[in-house]
């Protein structure tokens, strides 16, 4: 037994290591097929072969050229993505065994090493998720949507749009005529033209380069120039940076830091930075189809104005005019209605593929209630939609047997501390405010209350616990027959695109039209923020597309088969030339898989 234990030993790492001719394969076989204990010891050293794999490979700068055997490096700190390779490799290791020996020694020893340092030569670092009319160059290749770019590859972009989104979350829009290269999953350069890049929290390791400047820990959004008549430039939208000329990369005293509305240029071979004028005209930030009213989305603020007082601000789409303070605390010296830098949005939702910068609105006063009123007239967004009637002389969204939503981000610093809410009004004063989603209301508690509806202060439904996180909240309102409505509310809603899948949080009665949005903090000391307020008339419509660029990623693992946070449905999962049945696959995986809801972070 020693020895056939001994002889097993040399196999299997032959096996690993690829050098074992036809006879030895049989052997090996053989000894599988005869013995548990073989396959138990097969199945430790694949999975030890997988771990080190997963865990010494460099996936983030893989050379053109990969020996087939495994070239095992000293540990490094490796990013998410490269710590989901562990246990996908060792699962499929598992399933390789199971589906029988015969078929590993002679299908995976041929294929498993390979496939793998194919795909690891072949990581997809950043994925088309945008085009514009698209031109490319007589010798240049094209890239289409969902493509993935792998490292050390080139866009030559003559003109148009060109979206790429990286794997560690950050986004650019580069401009045609452009040259730019990929270097990593996190880190670029633009040799020519002009590009927007969005860096999230996430992508803290996010770096930009030109001929001339290299831009460092961007946290934020900015605007990148090279290749032009004077210098290299980049201006600061949102966030911050640090900006350092290329020539003179080993001097830490000339790195300059940006902050919002800052920009800087430095010239060729220069080692100094020049500050110069902010120019957001020069940029195009967003591939949106347009600025308006789309796709069933009739209204929306995102607050992206320069930090300061709200009051008059009149931007986004679907509204009647700007926003008006209607009660004011007159105890505060300073605006308590204001705008600040940075979006609510968590990192994870990436709603509407909104990145976490931009600003929001914020009360810090206590007797404060802030309005704006929604485009009702004749032949404006909500008539053209059919969703505009006469209630008691006044024109209000609410039409019979028609369906509205309302979505938001909403956030306190501090609970069960008086008043606050986001709410929906016909006309001014309180008497006609419909709908109130927040704290304090009627003595209701955190919850949903209606001064203009006759209601039971005990009928108010209660939205759970209330908490000083983000939350996001859609609202549901179905206008019925002889103004008998229904409102039913989604506090972090199970998915942003399918409304079946969601559980109600609460459900109310009674006359819900309205024609204005407003938000208001009273009492206490705590802070009121808002933000990416939508009103549209399906559920997707405000609740804006998810970036789900996890999974459009290919993993560099051993074999082929689909993640199993996809939805495969009935779809069968190949693994180097075995198929099973992909609800299996997962099933075997539930244990180790780290992803459950796109949105469980949300539920409290």
């Amino acid at each position: 037994m020693a020895q056939d234990s001994h002889q097993l030993r040399l196999l299997l790492d032959g096996f690993c290591n690829r050098s074992l001719d036809a006879a030895q394969v049989r052997e090996l076989d053989t000894l599988l097929q005869g013995d548990a204990e073989a396959r138990k010891a097969y199945l430790a050293a694949l999975s030890m072969e997988a771990e080190l794999f997963s865990s010494h490979a460099d996936l983030e700068a893989a050379p053109a050229e990969v020996s087939t055997t495994l070239i095992h490096q000293q540990p490094i700190a490796l990013p998410q993505a490269a710590r989901r390779v562990n246990w996908l490799a060792i699962a499929a290791s598992l399933i390789a065994v199971a589906v029988g020996s015969s078929f590993i020694t002679r299908k995976f020893a041929q294929s498993t090493v390979e496939v793998a340092a194919s795909r690891t030569a072949e990581v997809v670092l950043a994925k088309v998720t945008g085009t514009r009319n698209c031109s490319w160059g007589a010798d240049a290749r094209p890239f289409e949507y969902g493509q993935g770019i792998a490292a050390g590859e080139t866009v030559l972009l003559a003109g148009g749009l060109l979206q790429l989104t990286f794997a560690d979350g950050a986004r650019v829009i580069i401009e045609g005529p452009a040259e730019f290269i990929v270097d990593s999953r996190s880190s670029a350069k633009l040799v020519s033209g002009r590009l927007a890049a969005v860096a999230p929290p996430a992508a803290k390791s996010f770096t930009v380069t030109t001929p001339n400047l290299n831009v460092i820990q961007p946290a934020g959004e900015f605007g990148l120039v090279a290749g032009i008549e004077g210098g290299d430039e980049v201006h600061v939208f949102h966030g911050k940076l640090v900006a350092r000329p290329v020539a003179a990369i080993d001097d830490a005293g000339t790195a300059l830091a940006l902050g919002s509305k800052e920009a800087v240029r430095v010239f060729p071979a220069s080692t100094t930075l020049a500050r110069v004028t902010l120019h957001n005209e020069l940029f195009v930030r967003s591939l949106a189809p347009s600025s308006g009213p789309r796709d069933g989305l009739l209204a929306q603020d995102s607050f992206e104005y320069p930090a300061g007082p709200l009051s008059g601000q009149n931007g986004g789409f679907g509204w009647a005019g700007p926003w008006e303070v209607v009660e004011l605390d007159e105890a505060e010296t300073t605006a308590t209605n204001v705008v600040v830098d940075g979006n609510l949005a968590p990192e994870e939702m990436a709603l509407g593929h909104a990145p976490a910068v931009g600003g929001h609105a914020l009360q810090s006063g206590h007797r404060n209630r802030i309005r704006r009123g929604l485009g009702c007239t004749v032949g404006g967004v909500f008539d053209a939609a059919g969703l505009v009637e006469n209630q008691d002389g006044q024109r209000l969204v609410g039409r019979s047997g028609r369906t509205v939503y309302l979505s938001f981000l909403q956030r306190v610093d501090k609970v069960a501390d008086g008043f606050y809410g986001v709410e929906l009004h016909r006309g001014d004063g309180n008497a006609n405010r419909v709908l109130c989603i927040g704290n304090g209301a009627e003595g209701a508690g955190y919850g949903v209350t209606s001064n203009f509806n006759a209601i039971r202060a005990n009928n108010f439904p209660s939205l759970g616990e209330e908490h000083t996180g983000v939350n996001y909240v859609v609202v549901k309102i179905q206008f019925g027959a002889d103004n008998r409505d229904q409102i039913t509310i989604y506090r972090n809603p199970d998915s942003l695109l399918s409304e079946r899948e969601c559980r109600p949080t609460a459900q109310l009665g009674g006359n819900f039209a309205f024609d204005r949005v407003s938000f208001a903090n009273f009492d206490g000391v705590k802070n009121h923020e808002l933000d990416e307020v939508r009103i549209g008339v399906s559920f997707p419509a405000v609740n804006g597309e998810r970036d789900d660029f996890d999974e459009q990623l290919s993993s560099p693992v051993a074999g082929e088969f689909d993640a199993p946070w996809q939805k495969a449905g009935s779809r069968e999962v190949a693994i180097s030339g075995a198929s099973i049945g992909a609800d299996v696959f997962a099933g075997l995986l539930a244990e180790r898989t780290p992803f459950g809801s796109h949105f469980s972070f949300l539920r409290r």
